[in-house]
Formats: structure tokens, C-alpha cells, sequence
């Protein structure tokens, strides 16, 4: 496994599916980390695949993020808020190998 993306999300219905849909092509797994979700976002999530886990908001960024990157198992991770969009020029730059 090359890619795995890694997100934080809290009510993240309005931004989420554009973002899974935008790296869904070179992310070889997408991790969740919900921390307390009462809108849309788990499901979502669930539809395009992302393994979710939920971690309660400790008022600590790096537990949640950490979290994400334990259950991590590409050899390269990227951390992401739910709201950027990767364009296709971005895409370009990553070769399958």
C-alpha cells in the first residue's frame, strides 16, 4: 500500500464528498477520524469507503491526527481537513507503480 489519506473531521457534510471524490483516485486507503459527528459526515464517509474511527475530541489536535496515523498502512500518509479539493493537474504529478 502506497497512499493512505488521513482526515479529522466534526460536521464536515457540506465540504466531504467533494474532497473524497477528488482523492479517491490515488488513495490506496482513506481513514476518517470522527470526533463527534451529528450530521451526515460518518455516512458519507461510509459510501465512498473510508474506514471511520471514532475518537472523542480531547481539545487536542495531534491525539486525533495521531490516531488517523496509527491506523495508517501506506508507506506514505497524508493529512488532510475535509474541505480542500485536489485538482486534476495535482493528480498528474502521481505515477501508480
Amino acid at each position: 500500500m502506497l497512499i493512505s489519506v488521513c482526515l479529522i473531521t466534526k460536521n464536515e457534510e457540506k465540504f466531504l464528498s467533494d474532497c473524497l471524490q477528488s482523492i479517491r483516485e490515488i488513495a490506496d486507503e482513506i481513514i476518517l477520524v470522527d470526533t463527534g459527528s451529528t450530521d451526515r459526515t460518518v455516512e458519507i464517509a461510509c459510501a465512498f469507503g473510508c474506514r471511520v474511527i471514532h475518537h472523542e475530541w480531547q481539545n487536542h489536535f495531534s491525539l486525533a491526527r495521531n490516531t488517523g496515523i496509527t491506523a495508517a498502512n501506506g508507506k506514505w500518509i497524508l493529512c488532510i481537513d475535509a474541505d480542500p479539493r485536489f485538482s486534476g493537474s495535482w493528480r498528474l504529478c502521481y505515477r501508480a507503480p
